[in-house]
């Protein structure tokens, strides 16, 4: 990917611009020579087309190279082909950046795959920062330039939100959406073949005018270079809103391992965004609430939790079942807050947070104003979310007395450090004499309960990890001799699948414990570790080749005595030649039956955005039908293996719930830890890992199942043993 650095800054602000398919027809060329000038742009703008001598008052020239000089931008409004020649041309001549709106590359077909390369190619070789193809180019108000392919809004005032969105579409809904959001900079990336969305992070999380960024992305291209600039956002305190589409079933992966199935990359989002402080919105309305709220106070003064005032008990009950289901907890008043508030409010009002004011305090402005400013003063308090209906239907003595509870808040706020923000119930727009004396307070107004909530919600999490502060992963370690074994094994064998019995001794290497366990080449040997082992035990086949050996009669349960045994041993067999006749069967694997413990599941998944990840849950059903489960990325952290535990559903039946013994956590979180270890060691050679299931006992866990499977062909399993082998024999 372009290294494009400071030619960036050549495209989102340039000095001169050239606009190649100028026309004074309608259509793109024109767009963006009239943004120019909508915008007052003072850079130097040239028209580049051989049909014409002017156009809109300015000399229009043949081709580049008959600019007076090499310009800092292009905007090409040509079809694709024209538009690579064009490119070709620029990068002849030293232009340093370009836009290019055309479609027609790797979104259609092969050919224009192959476009797209070629055209990535070019403008690396150069070092060519290009904003597209495919896209509607870019605004930033602050500079007053508009290379911006579509018409622009009645108004534009420049603001503090720099946003990136692949999507066009989307890129005009933020623009256009009447919120009272405004931005420093608007891009619409396109396809990103040079340019990607983290590199415009990057750029405008440097920009003193840009206090909060937000981005709609379909994925992620440099894991690596997004953290950093999420690391570094969250140092100067500039949130992250991110839109990310995925959701759906239909987007997630499968995996010949639970551990993959189960997470996906947009599980895997959620935990890698919470980590780094980057706020994930589910629609555009969210992500407009919470942009709007961190742009309206971008440095929060005052520390604690959420108190909410609501004139209404019928809505305190719908914003209390709706802030349940997304995670939004209030805070409690201390007594002094409480005995001031019983002075201002009636005696019929119920003191506690949420706070309803009730009916009463709509027709005395005063003490509504006066109740929220007192909230606003609890040292228990960090944000006071006022939900307050004011719709646009509304009649013009209720608008006038709904103004003037506008005008009590603002007083509030003025008097007060601690952030008020006003939401409505429903999103059906506001009475804008209201909207106006909010906004010219310095109050923000957010639209929809869930939306409002969602955004409070962001905005208090985000100020908590703030001061908390990044607790970065520790770097990696040198290999030790478990990850020497564990890495040999895995690199000699010919499979993708590694088969249970080579699994489990990569597990021991690190430490894992898992159940005793011999593999029978025959039904007499069989019958021979069983007695050893001591009944009842268990048997499955032992072949990479049959990862899910239940499913067709590949494992037996409960053995209690030497017929079983037998019996059990022939039945694996003819089963799995019944079901798999080309399998390759390395024996059955006879282990010990650990009674009495509760199963969970431990592993690894390697996503293709985000990397390796440790996956812990319950095991059985709740793991397979709950989704009661938890991720953290490699490696962990102190304390993670313990927050992993803790955070699932089911927690209380590890630590002891109804006269259960508690479970041995520190156990489990000594599996994890290994893991993670594990992972570190192999890297890239580690596609899944499933421990499933662990059984936990009061004192101890045992690995009872396992399946590693790998991220690499055969060849190049052997090529890469061949490179590690060499240099210890040469040694």
């Amino acid at each position: 990917m372009l290294n494009a650095g400071s030619n960036v800054s050549y495209l989102l602000n340039p000095k001169s611009v050239a606009v190649v398919g100028a026309s004074p027809n309608p259509g793109q060329g024109l767009n963006a020579l009239m943004n120019l000038e909508a915008m007052q742009y003072s850079g130097r703008v040239y028209p580049v087309n051989p049909k014409y001598q002017h156009i809109r008052g300015l000399m229009c020239y043949p081709d580049l190279r008959s600019l007076p000089e090499v310009p800092d931008c292009l905007f090409v409004a040509l079809a694709s082909k024209q538009a690579l020649s064009i490119i070709e041309e620029a990068v002849g001549i030293g232009v340093r950046a370009a836009v290019l709106i055309a479609s027609g590359f790797s979104e259609t077909n092969e050919q224009g795959k192959q476009l797209e390369k070629n055209l990535k190619t070019l403008a690396g070789s150069a070092e060519m920062a290009v904003c597209g193809p495919n896209c509607l180019g870019f605004i930033n108000t602050h500079g007053r330039v508009g290379l911006w392919a579509a018409s622009m809004p009645r108004t534009l005032d420049a603001g503090t939100v720099g946003a990136v969105c692949q999507s066009g579409s989307i890129s005009i809904t933020l623009l256009t959406s009447g919120s009272g959001l405004s931005f420093s900079y608007l891009i619409s990336s396109g396809n990103e073949a040079v340019v990607d969305s983290t590199q415009y992070l990057e750029f405008m999380v440097e920009d003193p005018q840009t206090k909060v960024l937000a981005a709609f992305v379909e994925g992620i291209k440099d894991l690596e270079r997004f953290i950093r600039v999420a690391d570094r956002a969250l140092e100067l305190g500039k949130p992250i809103v991110v839109l990310r589409p995925g959701r759906s079933e239909g987007a997630r992966r499968t995996t010949l391992a639970h551990t993959g199935s189960l997470a996906g990359s947009d599980r895997v989002a959620d935990v890698v965004f919470r980590e780094r402080g980057i706020i994930r919105a589910t629609d555009l309305d969210e992500l407009v609430a919470a942009c709007l709220l961190f742009a309206h106070v971008p440095d929060r003064a005052e520390q604690g939790g959420l108190a909410l005032v609501a004139p209404s008990g019928g809505e305190l009950a719908l914003i209390h079942d709706a802030a349940e289901e997304m995670h939004v907890e209030f805070s409690p008043i201390d007594t002094a807050t409480a005995e001031k508030l019983r002075q201002i409010l009636p005696d019929f009002a119920t003191i506690r947070n949420p706070l309803d004011v009730t009916a009463t305090a709509v027709y005395s402005p005063s003490v509504y104003g006066a109740a929220v400013e007192v909230l606003a003063r609890d040292k228990n308090i960090g944000l006071v979310a006022v939900s307050q209906d004011a719709p646009p239907g509304m009649g013009d003595v209720q608008s006038r007395r709904y103004q003037d509870i506008a005008r009590a808040l603002v007083d509030a706020q003025k008097r007060s450090t601690c952030p008020i923000v006003v939401f409505s119930n429903i999103s059906g727009g506001m009475d804008t004499h209201v909207q106006s004396i909010l906004a010219q307070g310095g109050v923000p107004l957010l639209q929809g309960m869930k939306e409002g909530l969602f955004a409070v919600g962001s905005f208090l999490r985000y100020w908590t990890l703030k001061r908390k502060g990044l607790t970065h992963r520790p770097v990696s370690y040198k290999l030790g001799a478990g990850g020497e074994l564990a890495r040999r094994l895995i690199l000699s064998s010919t499979e993708r699948t590694i088969s249970e019995w080579k699994s489990k001794q990569i597990l021991e290497a690190y430490g894992v414990p898992v159940v005793r366990q011999y593999l029978a080449m025959d039904e007499d040997s069989a019958v021979v570790f069983a007695e050893m082992l001591g009944y009842p035990v268990v048997m499955k086949v032992a072949s990479p080749d049959i990862p899910h050996r239940a499913d067709l009669g590949g494992v037996v349960l409960g053995i209690s005595d030497e017929a079983d045994a037998r019996r059990a041993y022939r039945t694996i067999m003819t089963n799995v030649a019944r079901h798999v006749p080309t399998a390759h069967v390395e024996g059955v694997l006879v282990q010990e039956m650990v009674t009495g413990g509760t199963e969970v599941i431990a592993g690894i998944t390697r996503d293709p955005e985000f990397g390796p990840l440790v996956l812990f849950g319950l095991g059985g059903i709740f793991v397979e039908f709950l989704k009661d489960f938890t991720l953290r990325p490699v490696p962990l952290r102190p304390g993670d293996a313990m927050e992993m535990i803790r955070e699932i559903k089911g927690y209380p039946l590890l630590a002891g719930a109804r006269g259960r013994p508690p479970l041995d956590q520190q156990a489990i979180a000594g599996v994890l830890e290994a893991l993670s270890k594990l992972a570190m060691d192999l890297g890239t050679e580690l596609q899944e890992l499933d421990i499933n299931p662990l059984i936990v006992l009061p004192k101890g866990a045992k690995a009872a199942d396992a399946l590693i499977v790998r991220a690499h062909t055969t060849k190049e399993a052997d090529d890469q043993l061949c490179e590690t082998a060499s240099p210890r024999q040469g040694g």
